[in-house]
């Protein structure tokens, strides 16, 4: 597998890109470049595609997000710190990004190699359900792929949890809102 995701990290060094077990569903990944949006929008047929998310390994690994990281309260600031390794995608819309953190081991080895974060899209067709393996992602994108790093059907999980850092709002619940929510709450009876 070392060996696969070596040759993968290749491909994205080399502005490739292709369908990777992320989180908790198989995403197109690839290089962190100008044309990155365009090209993902090429793979998936959409003429918009919605805000792309880097996966980094920490925060320090991308100088964008550490800047904007660093920009902000204490309160949000831990929010991240403790739930990082959450199926949790932070955002700002004012700043236009999103961000979350490589959690298995595929990502983790993938970005210690490339040693920089990587851009992430859900590998599904808009409106259809998020691919748990590699047969269900549609003919039309995998033709459109440089690489695919199937390790079997992924199990079932709830949808990650997308959440808005100007506001503290969800742009989409998952399984740790409630949690989370708790936190914000007991954060803000101190």
């Amino acid at each position: 597998m070392f060996n696969e995701i070596k040759k993968i990290a290749n491909y994205i060094r080399n502005n490739g890109f292709g369908v990777f077990p992320c989180k908790n569903s198989y995403m197109i990944i690839g290089p962190i470049t100008g044309n990155a949006d365009q090209r993902i929008r090429e793979i998936k047929g959409k003429k918009v595609v919605k805000p792309l998310v880097k996966i980094l390994l920490e925060i320090s690994s991308d100088k964008n997000i550490l800047a904007y990281y660093s920009s902000l309260s204490k309160e949000k600031k831990d929010l991240i710190d403790i739930f990082k390794y959450s199926d949790l995608i932070f955002a700002s819309t004012e700043k236009k990004i999103g961000f979350t953190f490589a959690m298995n081991p595929y990502e983790r080895m993938l970005l210690k190699i490339l040693k920089k974060p990587i851009y992430a899209s859900s590998s599904n067709i808009s409106g259809k359900p998020t691919p748990l393996s590699i047969n269900k992602i549609s003919n039309k994108i995998k033709k459109c792929l440089d690489f695919i790093l199937d390790i079997g059907e992924l199990p079932k999980r709830e949808d990650f949890a997308v959440i808005n850092l100007d506001n503290l709002q969800w742009f989409r619940e998952g399984h740790c809102t409630k949690l989370i929510n708790q936190y914000l709450r007991n954060n803000n009876e101190k």
